[in-house]
């Protein structure tokens, strides 16, 4: 139920913000959690109509009484957790000292791990370029790409990729971005960490390969992953077996011409 507070604030204007609430004896004197909270549902209802000026003014008013918002890190992870990524985006870009963008939370993630899984592509990008880093371990030691790729999700793991996350990275137990494409069965995302340089190979720390880890899961359709790696692994390995013998094909016939060399050498008067 909304309290009369909340409702106030709820249907303020840009410009009548907290300073305009009532304090007075028959609200009881709300305390700063019971405002923060007020704020924070004015600034969703803006948002979600897309006034984001306006919900930046609540975060302002917030800010200057020194309520609090009711948000684990910062307005742009409250946006990010929220579905609300052209918010965050815009909070982003107007680069305000009061927004940290290299804060963390209890888990020891940083907005780039929120974005990544919340496969918040945009926001990933404006992270990344204001200097967030994209090797960055959270509490369990994966990364924000190895977030991405824990919860399949292809197009925040792309992003990173491309802006030049180490594929190969190692996190919690040693697994690879692979390992965990593959964990999950997810035939294309594998596929795609594949074609851009991730290590199949790779073990983790109980000594296994994305294969073998993938075999080894009980998520069922973990099977069309295992036979992407693997195809790709045979195609790999069959090219390496044809340059082998490539090499060893030039090296004979390299030595065959020195051998002649020498014998038209020795025929010489």
């Amino acid at each position: 139920m909304e309290t009369p507070l909340r409702a106030q604030i709820s249907h303020t204007t840009m410009s009548n913000t907290i300073d305009s609430v009532d304090h007075s004896p028959s609200q009881e004197n709300p305390d700063r959690s019971e405002i923060g909270l007020a704020l924070l549902t004015a600034m969703t209802n803006a948002v979600k109509k897309g006034e984001f000026d306006k919900g930046v003014t609540f975060i302002e008013a917030a800010k200057k009484q020194g309520v609090n918002m009711v948000w684990s890190a910062s307005p742009i992870s409250w946006a990010i957790w929220n579905g609300q990524e052209s918010f965050a985006c815009h909070l982003i870009g107007l680069n305000f000292e009061i927004f940290d963008l290299h804060r963390r939370d209890a888990g020891g993630r940083s907005l780039l791990h929120a974005a990544a899984l919340n496969d918040q592509t945009e926001a990933c990008v404006h992270l990344v370029r204001c200097g967030v880093d994209m090797e960055s371990r959270d509490n369990r030691g994966d990364t924000p790409l190895i977030c991405a790729c824990l919860n399949g999700q292809m197009a925040a793991a792309t992003v990173l990729m491309n802006l030049g996350s180490d594929i190969n990275a190692k996190g919690y137990q040693n697994n690879t971005p692979l390992h965990c494409a593959a964990f999950l069965g997810d035939r294309n995302l594998c596929s795609m960490l594949l074609t851009q340089g991730a290590d199949w190979q790779a073990l983790n720390n109980a000594g296994l390969n994305p294969v073998i880890a993938a075999r080894l899961s009980s998520i069922s359709k973990t099977n069309k992953a295992v036979e992407c790696i693997e195809a790709f692994a045979a195609s790999k390995l069959a090219r390496k077996a044809i340059d082998d013998a490539m090499i060893s094909r030039d090296s004979q016939k390299q030595t065959e011409k020195k051998a002649q060399q020498q014998r038209t050498i020795g025929s010489k008067p």
